[in-house]
């Protein structure tokens, strides 16, 4: 199953690819893809938890509690992490020589960095430039994406020794 879900998915961005073929390489829009439709499914997770799991509703622990906001991005967190670490193992860069393991550790410490990173920038473009809190998002994720991608392909997928 997982095999043929693997070829589905090259299938489909070989040929949303053809297009692009001049404009960007293909490791990029590969990346890209697999990105963005991570990037799609945590938006469909987290609507349908927000809206029917936790029925938005505040979600109580009896030790602590959660807004329906949080709660959703907790639950679906570790299920979209997951997703994008295959996604990017299988897909974005399935040439990687380092052991599984190794891959998955550095994984948790780019989407780490990812994290951090976007909350500085966020508050740099947002409270210290006060620019437009859209632009901020766009410019933030813009840098993000980058960094995210050479960290991938240079330490958590390296190619080469």
């Amino acid at each position: 199953m997982f095999s043929f879900l693997k070829i589905i998915i090259n299938k489909i961005i070989d040929f949303l690819y053809l297009p692009f073929k001049k404009l960007i390489p293909f490791e990029i829009f590969r990346y890209g893809c697999v990105g963005g439709g991570n990037m799609i499914l945590d938006t469909l997770l987290y609507y349908i938890f927000y809206h029917y799991v936790f029925d938005e509703q505040i979600f109580d622990l009896g030790f602590i509690a959660f807004t329906p906001l949080i709660a959703s991005y907790v639950f679906v967190f570790p299920i979209t992490f997951i997703t994008g670490f295959l996604l990017n193992k299988y897909i974005a860069f399935p040439n990687s020589y380092l052991k599984n393991k190794s891959q998955f550790f550095r994984y948790i410490l780019t989407v780490t960095g990812s994290i951090i990173l976007h909350y500085f920038i966020l508050k740099f473009f947002g409270q210290v430039l006060e620019f437009w809190p859209l632009i901020s998002k766009i410019l933030t994720v813009c840098i993000v994406t980058v960094y995210s991608f050479c960290v991938q392909k240079f330490f958590s997928f390296k190619t080469k020794k």
